[in-house]
């Protein structure tokens, strides 16, 4: 049993108990032998039996005072203890009966109890919670008693529900106290029965004295003045008619244990009495007596205790009778409580007013700071600069003075609920109102994170992605097992020389970080781009030795070049350009990297891939929302990129024309806003994005007009050879030209299928090989006539009869048609469509053309949307300024290329 560990108890706001110290575990296991376990205490061993071992194997023959524990879940059979218990009158079933026992005000308990077949003073009960979450865990206490029939006593605040033997007498309570009770009281006589021995009788003498004496006489020094007063017992002393009150008062819900166990019951009994008559207009002061402060059945159920504290509260007003009260009471109570201090006030009145603590509520497993504001009442002003502590739940923790009026406290965690708080000069006697203070649950899951944070948190994820590619996938092996072709080595020779350049940026890297030119931040993550950068050289370098594509994916269906593009890596770019492989390789999803870059809104990465050479009016794959696809104008529309939107229409409508012009599909050239040569000089703001505008819309609208045109032409053109291939010569030409392309391709099938055959005939040719497989070919003739003739057979005969049936019963009998015998009949000719109407074109092009034209207005209305938008005009400028200064890098690194070749 783990009784040493000082953990805090669950139900603590039920049974009392806050940790185990409290519950005094060992005492009580030593007790048990003498005396039944209080409800409290069983509740509170049931609700943390965690701190206590589950046996898995039932007991063999446990002594008296035994008190083990069982889960029913696991161990059915826990009442298998070996001894011989009662039975019912059927012999076999064992004779329990059963209560309910009250834990403050509610019944939460439920007790099975048996007495012994061979020894009827040896009782076993068994006790588990009503609560549905916690019935499962079974305390089990076997106790050699005098009771030699009925049910078990029944404490103050136990109450029974259902009892098994209705006519079982009931049992004197032993919660009251620790000793041995062997008497028994009849439920339905209402007397003593003649067995009662000096025990009980003690034990009623001890109710008595505290149901009719008053408190002067339970707390005087002298035991034998009370015996002879009121008759009762010698030898009771002070301490065990305090115990005696204690119990009293715990079990009627008036005090908790820990206040019983440090010694606090006449502390809080004195500060409860002069509480109540100092001012009882006010709200937060609540009577004793009163059933909102004990409950429903507090101290209610003992009338004259009852009584004894209502005359404690009503009938001594003066001070003189309270200062007398608290003296006689510090005589005969223990603990720290009783040192006075001689410059504070004696009394536990209220001087201190308090009006806000803030906050109100602390997370029940953190440490919390919190202030504590108000104001001293008249005559207590000289106790405004002194230090106090502030009493929180269970805990009282030093309340630092801050300024008159103000106090700093740290409150310990807490278990979640509420507790009360004041302030006390001692850490016991409040000088203050008591006010609730909460203890909150800390929540379970993160705040929100901000918008950065998600940023950050993506971008982390999107690099976490590229690395994954880039160093899960080596091709060292690959290169060092297979013969690398010379083509692929002068390819990887220009790559490595094209990319030297990146020693100079570890050199900008290694000097910025010695100078403190840059920031901590900053460094780090230019050494982790450079990392990557490297990775990415030598992965490319790889796959051009390897000469293979570039065709892996990452669990998202993208590839390296896209994820680049996303993260705007554009040194990325410069690589992909200097290598032989495409800058428009598609992700799973048909996107480029290109179309990456328009949605995430990346006008330098747009410009980079542009002037590398990325085609802008390639589509996506098409989806249910886009049957047609989309471009990268189309996907920067959609995120609210028009300015971008609009230039990449323009180029993709440029790209169109070019690719046509390639063709040999459409012919001229095409007058572009780069061509455009006045003079920026001498024009406003406002004149030079209208000037852009105006441009990028007269290029886009020519190059629309012009691919237009080219669709009509071509589809003019494939209706007039349709309509001269009507003429019969042609039409004759074409069927012999068709007739011979079948001869041809029949008599290749042929001359396929005799080389086959001449191929077959030469395995059959050695005798052996022929008489073997004629053999063979005979005998399995043979079963196959045998098993078709069976089978014939077998069907015949039904067979006749099912077409004689048909053909006479119902065809010619019946329904007076023509039999089998008349039918004939006559071959259909296929029906022929002749509405259907006929077209020169496929439906495929047809719709593919379609969808062009419908792409060419569309990037149109995009351009056009920039007049309607200042943003845009801006947009689209800072777009082509961009790609100007690319095509320019790209144009100067290429020079430098061709000048190391030489």
């Amino acid at each position: 049993m783990e009784n040493s560990l000082q953990g805090m108890l669950v139900g603590s706001e039920i049974h009392g108990f806050h940790t185990l110290r409290d519950l005094e575990v060992d005492t009580m296991w030593e007790e048990a032998k003498t005396r039944w376990l209080r409800p409290n205490e069983i509740h509170a061993m049931l609700c943390n039996y965690k701190y206590f071992s589950i046996l898995v194997k039932p007991v063999n023959l446990p002594k008296s005072g035994t008190i083990v524990l069982f889960d029913r879940k696991m161990l059915r059979n826990f009442r298998k203890d070996g001894y011989n218990w009662k039975k019912k009158k059927d012999g076999k079933t064992v004779k329990e009966a059963h209560e309910h026992l009250k834990v403050g005000n509610e019944e939460r308990i439920h007790v099975y109890y048996a007495h012994g077949e061979d020894n009827p003073t040896f009782v076993r009960r068994c006790y588990w919670l009503l609560d549905k979450t916690l019935e499962h865990i079974v305390l089990v206490h076997y106790r050699e008693t005098q009771e030699s029939q009925g049910s078990p006593a029944t404490p103050v605040n136990s109450h029974s529900s259902s009892v098994s033997d209705p006519s079982a007498p009931w049992v004197l309570s032993e919660e009251l106290d620790s000793g041995t009770n062997q008497g028994y009281y009849s439920a339905e006589k209402g007397r003593a029965e003649p067995g009662d021995t000096l025990t009980v009788r003690n034990h009623e003498m001890r109710l008595l004295e505290l149901n009719t004496l008053e408190w002067d006489d339970l707390v005087t020094d002298d035991p034998n003045n009370l015996s002879a007063s009121k008759g009762a017992p010698d030898g009771i002393s002070c301490f065990e008619r305090q115990n005696t009150a204690e119990s009293i008062a715990i079990n009627n819900g008036v005090l908790s244990p820990e206040v019983c166990h440090l010694g606090k019951l006449n502390d809080v009994v004195s500060t409860m009495g002069i509480q109540a008559n100092s001012n009882p207009s006010r709200s937060d002061y609540i009577p004793i007596s009163s059933p909102g402060f004990f409950g429903n059945d507090g101290l209610q159920s003992q009338d004259s205790f009852g009584r004894w504290m209502n005359y404690i509260m009503t009938e001594t007003p003066d001070s003189a009778h309270d200062a007398a009260l608290e003296s006689s009471i510090s005589s005969c109570h223990f603990g720290p409580s009783s040192v006075a201090m001689n410059d504070q006030p004696s009394s536990p009145e209220i001087i201190f007013s308090i009006t806000d603590v803030a906050p109100a509520w602390a997370f029940s497993t953190e440490k919390t700071k919190i202030l504590i504001t108000g104001i001293f009442h008249e005559g207590y002003l000289q106790h405004s600069k002194s230090n106090m502590s502030c009493i929180c739940g269970d805990f009282s923790v030093p309340a630092e003075l801050v300024q008159v009026g103000v106090y700093r406290c740290f409150v310990t965690p807490h278990t979640p609920g509420l507790v009360n708080l004041c302030l006390s000069f001692d850490g016991y006697k409040p000088i203050s109102q008591v006010i609730q203070f909460e203890y909150r649950t800390p929540p379970l899951h993160d705040p929100v994170p901000s918008n950065e944070d998600r940023s950050e948190r993506e971008r982390l994820e999107l690099q976490m992605r590229l690395a994954f590619l880039l160093f899960s996938s080596p091709k060292y092996l690959d290169i060092a097992s297979s013969k690398v072709s010379t083509t692929a080595q002068k390819e990887a020779k220009k790559f490595v020389q094209k990319t030297s350049n990146i020693s100079k940026d570890w050199a900008y890297l290694l000097s910025s970080v010695e100078d403190d030119k840059m920031s901590l931040p900053h460094a780090k993550s230019t050494l982790f781009e450079l990392l990557l950068k490297n990775r990415l050289k030598d992965w490319i370098l790889e796959r051009v030795i390897a000469g293979g594509k570039v065709t892996e994916y990452d669990m998202h269906g993208q590839g390296v070049i896209h994820l680049c593009a996303i993260l705007e890596y554009s040194w990325a770019i410069n690589m992909f350009a200097l290598s032989p492989f495409s800058l428009d390789f598609r992700d799973r999803s048909g996107w480029t990297a290109l179309h990456w870059a328009a949605n995430c809104g990346s006008q330098k990465m747009v410009a980079k891939l542009l002037s590398a050479g990325a085609k802008p009016n390639l589509v996506t794959d098409p989806t249910s929302e886009n049957p047609a696809g989309c471009t990268a104008a189309d996907l920067a529309t959609k995120k609210g990129y028009e300015g971008l939107a609009a230039y990449l229409a323009e180029k993709g409508l440029v790209q169109h024309f070019k690719d046509m012009s390639i063709a040999g599909n459409i012919s001229g050239s095409l007058h572009t806003s780069t061509n455009n040569t006045v003079s920026n000089e001498n024009l406003s703001e406002e004149e030079l994005y209208l000037k852009d505008t105006l441009a990028a819309y007269r290029t886009a609208a020519d190059a629309a007009a012009r691919i237009q045109s080219a669709f009509r032409e071509h589809s003019l053109k494939v209706r007039t050879q349709q309509v001269e291939c009507l003429t019969p010569e042609d039409e004759a030409r074409n069927i012999v030209a068709a007739m011979k392309i079948q001869h041809a391709f029949r008599n290749f099938e042929s001359r396929k299928r005799m080389a086959a055959a001449a191929r077959i005939q030469y395995r059959f040719r050695a005798w052996k090989m022929r008489k073997d497989f004629l053999n063979m070919r005979k005998q399995a003739i043979k079963i196959q006539a045998v098993f078709r003739g069976y089978q014939v057979r077998r069907q015949y005969g039904k067979i006749i009869w099912s077409v004689g049936v048909l053909e006479k019963a119902i065809l010619r009998w019946r329904l007076k048609r023509r039999g089998f015998r008349g039918l004939h009949v006559e071959p259909t000719e296929a029906i022929v469509d002749q509405g259907r109407e006929s077209d020169t074109e496929e439906d495929f092009f047809r719709t593919s053309r379609r969808q062009a034209e419908e792409r060419l207005e569309q990037s149109v209305v995009k351009v056009q949307a920039m007049f309607r938008s200042r943003k845009a005009q801006e947009e689209y400028r800072r777009m082509m300024l961009a790609h100007s200064a690319a095509q320019l890098e790209f144009q100067e690194l290429f020079d430098d290329d061709v000048d190391m070749e030489k």
